[in-house]
C-alpha cells in the first residue's frame, strides 16, 4: 500500500513538472537538432513516448496543411 502512495506521488510530481506546452516541445526540438528525447524528457516532464506522440502529431498536422494548400 505504501508503494502505491509513492507511485501516486511520483505521477503527481511528473505532472506538475510539465511546465512545457506542446508548442514549446516542438519549438525546442526544431531548434536543437542534437538534443535527445531523453534530455528533453528530463527538462519538460513528458516521457519519451509522450514527446514522440507530440512531435508525430505535429508532423501529421503539417502534412495536412500542405495538402490543403495545394
Amino acid at each position: 500500500m505504501a508503494w502505491q502512495r509513492v507511485e501516486g506521488l511520483r505521477e503527481l510530481e511528473r505532472k506538475l513538472k510539465m511546465a512545457w506546452s506542446k508548442d514549446k516541445v516542438i519549438e525546442v526540438y526544431d531548434r536543437n537538432p542534437n538534443l535527445t528525447l531523453k534530455v528533453m524528457s528530463s527538462a519538460s516532464g513528458y516521457t519519451v513516448s509522450e514527446l514522440i506522440e507530440i512531435l508525430c502529431d505535429n508532423d501529421a498536422e503539417k502534412l495536412r496543411q500542405r495538402a490543403q494548400s495545394k
